[in-house]
Parts: C-alpha cells; sequence; structure tokens
C-alpha cells in the first residue's frame, strides 16, 4: 500500500493490481453539486446555469464547478436531458479536442423519466482515474479483437469494466449499445440498468470502459451507525473517491473500498456472459 499526500490525496494499491485514489474535498459546498440529482423545475440549480448562457461544449454545458484541480462539471442544457445515446458522440468529440483527457458519466439515472439532467465529469488528465491505467496492466484480458474492434475486461473482481476500443467512434458507439442492451436496457419502457461509462483515447484510438453496477449504493451506506459519506456516483467506480470527512479520508482502508467494489460490480463471469451473447458481426 503506498500512500501519497496525506492532508489532500492519498492512493491505495490492493494486493490484486486494483488501485483507489482518494482525495480530500473541503469545500462542500461543491460536493454538494456532485452528491444532487434531482430537482423540482422551479428549484434546479442546473437550469440556472444553463438560463445564465454558460460556456457551451458540443450538446453540453460548462457549469463551472469543479471538484479538484483539472475538473469540471458539465450538465445537459434542458431539464430532463436526453439520455447517453444523444450525448455519447459528443463526448467523444470531446476526447478528441482535449488530448489527455476523460470524460466519466454515471449512467445509472435515466433523465428523461426522473427529471434529471444529463451530467458528467470532465477530467483533464485521465490518469487520475486508476481505471485508465487498469487497461494496460497484465491481467487485463482480450476477449475479442478483430478488424476495429476490440473488447477486453480485467481478470480480477472488483471495479469491473468492458473495454470496448476503436478508432471509429460509429463502431464504438454502436458496440456500446449491444452491450448496454445485453445489460438490461430496455428502450421500449425506457428502463436503463446502473451503467458507468468513462471514455478517453489513446494512440488515435477511442476507449469506453462501460461498468455495469449490480447495485446502485453498497450496504455500507446504508449503516445507521456508519457516517459513511462517499457519493455512489461514476468517480469511486473509476477508481477515485471524493471524500468531505476529513477523518473518513484518514481512516477509510483498502479492504473496506475492496469489499464495496465486490459488493457493486458484476462478476467476471457475468460480464463474460455478456460479452459472449454479443453480436459482432
Amino acid at each position: 500500500m503506498t500512500i501519497e499526500d496525506k492532508n489532500y490525496s492519498r492512493t491505495l494499491n490492493a494486493t490484486n493490481g486494483l488501485a483507489f485514489n482518494l482525495k480530500y474535498i473541503a469545500d462542500k459546498q461543491n460536493l454538494s453539486w456532485y452528491n444532487k440529482q434531482e430537482y423540482l423545475q422551479k428549484q434546479c440549480e442546473y437550469c440556472a446555469f444553463t438560463s445564465s448562457k454558460k460556456e457551451p461544449i458540443h450538446s453540453l454545458i460548462r457549469s463551472g464547478v469543479s471538484l479538484f484541480n483539472d475538473h469540471e462539471l458539465l450538465v445537459a442544457d434542458i431539464h430532463a436531458g436526453e439520455y447517453i445515446g444523444v450525448h455519447l458522440k459528443h463526448m467523444l468529440n470531446i476526447v478528441d479536442e482535449n488530448k489527455g483527457a476523460a470524460i466519466a458519466f454515471e449512467g445509472s439515472k435515466n433523465a428523461p423519466i426522473k427529471k434529471y439532467h444529463f451530467s458528467c465529469h470532465f477530467i483533464a488528465d485521465k490518469n487520475r482515474l486508476p481505471i485508465t491505467t487498469d487497461l494496460n496492466k497484465n491481467y487485463n484480458k482480450v476477449i475479442f479483437s478483430q478488424n476495429n474492434l476490440s473488447i477486453s475486461i480485467l481478470d480480477v473482481y472488483g471495479r469491473n469494466p468492458i473495454y470496448i476500443t476503436s478508432s471509429s467512434a460509429d463502431v464504438l458507439v454502436d458496440t456500446f449499445h449491444k452491450v448496454e442492451k445485453q445489460i438490461g436496457v430496455n428502450y421500449s419502457t425506457n428502463s436503463h440498468p446502473y451503467i458507468n461509462l468513462v471514455i478517453w483515447k489513446e494512440d488515435n484510438k477511442y476507449i469506453l470502459a462501460a461498468i455495469p453496477r449490480v447495485v446502485y449504493k453498497p450496504t455500507e451506506f446504508y449503516d445507521e451507525t456508519n457516517l459513511w459519506d462517499i457519493a455512489p456516483g461514476v468517480l469511486e467506480m473509476s477508481g477515485l473517491y471524493l471524500i468531505s470527512n476529513h477523518s473518513e479520508f484518514i481512516s477509510v482502508n483498502v479492504e473496506q473500498l475492496q469489499e464495496i467494489a465486490n459488493e457493486v460490480s458484476f462478476s467476471n463471469s457475468h460480464i463474460l456472459e455478456i460479452i459472449n451473447t454479443l453480436d459482432l458481426s
């Protein structure tokens, strides 16, 4: 286990190779933006952002809300904005235009039905997310590779992504939608599964990490005797945890984080079932 910059940042490395980055966020006001997902329209702070004509970035709006250096929350310009299908290519455009950046999206809510704003995270340095470096470790297992498409998984249990790699944005988007359907999306009822996404680019190829979630929150969040204060969104599923409680930031250990990852993540066997049922012809 290694720990860096104990006052504001800790890096915990598990014996199986997974890394967890912890960041102490003293500004609870900004962190509250990360935790809030639903507003009545008359009280919606995201709508206040867009009505003040913030700078657009493709189909999203720059919010100006930052949780750490080189981070910004991006939001849709309308209340109950469209689901991932509309924004996915725009997110690919963003990483295309910002070398070394990543987009992280918490896809566990259906915006049009729940009246949420579509929102995602712009991270200028993709290496802040451990999941981007997980791809290059020796426990990454290629399942399918043909022409301009590669699909791989991590051969460990916990934070299990399905990595889709292609130099073609169209191939990447089409393959993701096939994966999404196998995980459990139902377009006829507009119901969507819990899937987090991280998108970045390496060697002129787009990489999408789709992270299915068995549950939205681990049991740790419902323990009344525990003041657990880590948001259950996309960032920690990528290995980055944002914590506003300093004592918790100091005391949390790698075993707790592994337990959470194991509880929330799909198992390797389930991930393989999903990939094996894909029609990749």
